[in-house]
């Protein structure tokens, strides 16, 4: 009897002290929930930052990798809240709003590279390229942020989800219309009014009215080793979306062909870019003069 009793007491202190080894070790991972602001670090002078674009971004998933050192010899946990502004330099490029919560601890001088999920508040500006500067800026309004919060719960860092933000910071919905956000039975990010009613989209895009038609055709080919989040996106010469042609967040593993199609009377402008987007990441950009199938018709 004795021998059992001491068994189990020694299993139940085993067990306990792998489960507080293994809190222990997570607690490690994750950063003090205390963290000090980037922005606050920065303007101690406790780290450098800057502010790049990613390449392979858009201005609606990650258009910024801030490059961030810690300067002192102490470890540093640093927030970078949601809903936050980042302006540019530059005044005809595109200020963005900070969609998701970014954690980090930089051990003592130690330099991370930080992908930063943003979008774009300013529809007609440019949006960032490899020239572009940014600096850190003040809270967006009640209203942007409640969407800001929103995309991050839902990790919607959608086409949809940007155009609804360009309404919005175009006033496009009176604020006090603004009571939720919910996606819809088609996969669409939506405005929910105090009633729970969804208000109908607003469409800023100046698409002239008419019947005719010209289409262009086009297609991708893949072959992918597990399903992925794809959509297949038209920007303009600015590098800012105008329309989004296809979308599957489960695109199946395997071989595939993509098919898109638009109106090329629809757009004004002399070139768009047709982008295959893969879980946020352009993998291919295809360049499409619009006067060729003008001069055609």
């Amino acid at each position: 009897m004795q021998t059992g009793f001491s068994l189990s007491i020694k299993t139940i202190t085993m067990n306990h002290f792998k489960t507080m080894y293994s809190l222990f070790l997570a607690l490690l991972c994750i950063p003090c929930a205390s963290a000090m602001s980037i922005q606050d670090a920065f303007k101690q002078n406790l780290i450098s930052v800057d502010i790049q674009t990613n390449e392979t971004g858009t201005h609606y998933s990650e258009p910024f990798v801030m490059k961030v050192r810690n300067l002192t010899s102490t470890k540093l946990d640093l927030e970078l809240g949601n809903g936050y502004l980042l302006e540019p330099v530059n005044e005809e490029e595109q200020t963005m709003i900070v969609t998701n919560r970014l954690l980090a601890s930089l051990s003592p001088h130690e330099t991370k590279d930080l992908f930063v999920n943003a979008m774009c508040i300013e529809q007609r500006d440019a949006a960032p390229d490899e020239d572009s500067r940014y600096t850190f800026a003040d809270l967006a309004t009640p209203e942007l942020r409640k969407l800001s919060g929103f995309i991050e719960e839902n990790k919607r860092f959608e086409p949809d989800a940007q155009f609804l933000m360009w309404a919005i910071a175009d006033s496009s919905y009176p604020k006090e219309f603004i009571h939720a956000f919910k996606i819809d039975e088609f996969g669409e990010v939506r405005i929910l009014n105090k009633e729970n009613d969804i208000l109908n989209p607003v469409f800023s895009n100046n698409i002239p009215d008419t019947l005719e038609q010209i289409n262009v055709h086009g297609s991708f080919e893949m072959n992918l080793s597990r399903p992925k989040n794809v959509h297949i996106a038209m920007f303009n010469e600015n590098n800012v979306i105008v329309k989004e042609l296809f979308k599957n967040p489960q695109t199946p593993a395997g071989k595939t062909e993509l098919e898109y199609e638009f109106n090329s009377l629809e757009y004004e402008e002399d070139v768009y870019f047709v982008k295959l987007v893969v879980d946020g990441n352009v993998l291919i950009s295809r360049k499409i003069a619009m006067d060729f199938y003008w001069d055609d018709f």
